[in-house]
Order: C-alpha cells, then sequence, then structure tokens
C-alpha cells in the first residue's frame, strides 16, 4: 500500500504511459501491414500516418503530431488518424503533470507555505488521476491562505486564490463567498473576481444571480478595456440564450461585436 502512495505510485503512472505506448506500437503493426498489401503514394494520408509512427517509435512526439496532423489534412475524418493523434496528446500531457508534480515538489522542499504551488500541485495530480493526493494538496493550500487572511483579511488576492482552492475542492458556495471578499476590497482584482464569481454560478446553474453578477462585474472593468468587457457580453448572451430571452442575448452579442470580441 505504501509502495502505491509513493514510488509505486509513479511507476503506475509510467506504466500507463507505457500501456498507452503499447497501443501505438500495436496500430504501427496495423498499419505496416496495411501498406505491405499495396502501394502508398508519398503524400498520400496513409504515408504521412506511417512516418507519425516512425518518429513515435523514435521518441520524437511533437514531429509525430506533425505527420498526424498532415495526414488529417488530406483525410480528416478518418477516426483511426485522429486516435493515433489523441494517444499521443496522452502521454505528452501525462509527461507534462508528471514534470509539473516533481517541480513543484522542488518547490515545496524550499518553501512549504507556497499556497499556490499546493495548488497546481494538487491541479496536476488531479489530472493524473490521483484525486486523494490532489485532496491533501488542496486543503493544504487552503490552511495556508486561512492563515494569511487570518493576519490580514483584507488581502483580495489571497481571497481570489482562496476561491480558486475551493473550487478545486468542489466547495462552491465558499468559493462565491471568497470572491465576494476579494470585490469587497475594491483591488486590481476585483473586476476579475466578479468575472470569475459570474462565470462560475453559469456553471452551477444559477443564471439569475450570474447576470446580477455579470452586472457587477461591469461596474468594475475599466471603460478602456474593451477585450474584457467584451468578453462580458459575449458570456452573458449565452446565458440569456440558455433563459430563452433570445432579444436580450442578440443585444448582447451586438455589444461584443461592437468592442471587436465575436462569438
Amino acid at each position: 500500500m505504501d509502495r502505491i502512495r509513493g514510488v509505486g505510485k509513479i511507476e503506475l503512472d509510467l506504466m500507463a504511459s507505457a500501456r498507452i505506448a503499447a497501443v501505438i506500437a500495436a496500430l504501427v503493426a496495423l498499419c505496416i501491414c496495411a501498406l505491405a498489401e499495396g502501394d502508398v503514394e508519398d503524400d498520400s494520408a496513409d504515408s504521412w500516418r506511417e512516418k507519425g509512427h516512425g518518429l513515435f517509435s523514435n521518441g520524437s512526439m511533437e514531429e509525430a503530431l506533425q505527420a498526424y496532423d498532415e495526414a488529417l489534412k488530406i483525410d480528416p475524418e478518418n477516426a483511426t488518424f485522429w486516435l493515433d493523434k489523441s494517444l499521443i496528446h496522452d502521454i505528452l500531457a501525462r509527461r507534462s503533470r508528471l514534470k509539473a508534480v516533481a517541480l513543484f515538489d522542488e518547490d515545496l522542499a524550499e518553501n512549504p507555505e507556497d499556497a499556490r504551488s499546493w495548488w497546481g500541485r494538487g491541479v496536476a495530480l488531479f489530472g493524473l488521476e490521483r484525486p486523494e493526493e490532489a485532496e491533501e494538496s488542496w486543503e493544504r493550500a487552503l490552511e495556508i491562505y486561512d492563515e494569511t487572511l487570518e493576519s490580514d483579511p483584507e488581502d483580495a488576492e489571497a481571497w481570489f486564490e482562496k476561491a480558486e482552492v475551493l473550487i478545486s475542492l468542489g466547495r462552491n458556495g465558499e468559493a462565491i463567498e471568497a470572491y465576494d471578499r476579494a470585490i469587497e476590497q475594491n483591488s486590481t482584482r476585483s473586476a476579475e473576481a466578479a468575472m470569475a464569481k459570474a462565470n462560475l454560478l453559469v456553471e452551477m446553474g444559477l443564471y439569475d444571480e450570474s447576470l446580477e453578477a455579470f452586472d457587477e462585474a461591469q461596474e468594475l472593468i475599466p471603460p478602456d478595456d474593451d477585450q474584457a468587457m467584451g468578453r462580458l457580453w459575449g458570456t452573458k448572451a449565452g446565458v440569456l440564450r440558455q433563459m430563452n430571452l433570445t432579444e436580450e442575448a442578440e443585444a448582447a452579442v451586438a455589444k461584443a461585436a461592437e468592442l471587436g470580441v465575436g462569438f
């Protein structure tokens, strides 16, 4: 059991990558058999796929992706080509998350009170399908933010980042309260907190409340920030559509377009 939670868990992650690699190896064999049955033009989709498999076998992941993209340009409706590409993405994503965990661990060895690193570590672990360890990291981040806010309850940055941790933990109601506290401080994060709050309310299906939050954000966004205001109107349009308020939604889309943001 200890091995699964410690070094053994890393080995399991590597085994998962190896299983994905084994799938691609099988696809390589199938591709070779198919090519042996007939001639394939150099610029054909199957030829590009074969090149992708060869690059994968050599460990050239990025180049393999480019070869699969070339195959998909020729045959964009080929499900197998899309599968090839997705498997490479899975391997790269897993490797990236493992690297992220290792780097966060290094950061935390130097500064164990770095709440942001604890949060990021949790995100990477969750992506590696290690939810228990992810939750432990997020809970530690939350403890640090609570300690920070106990000494300085007007720290808007800490309130904002605490909200992010609470969302990761599935505690959305508390996250909204934390965003409200960030907004109250009238800091540079207030507008961002109001938008984040509005988007979270949308995800929770609380459309009426989200519209109120968008109105709040509209008051906080600097008048010369056309991109932020355009995104607000575009997102708000989606909510209005969900509420079957077609005319209001179209008006919101028009306002977003006026600001140079298309939806």
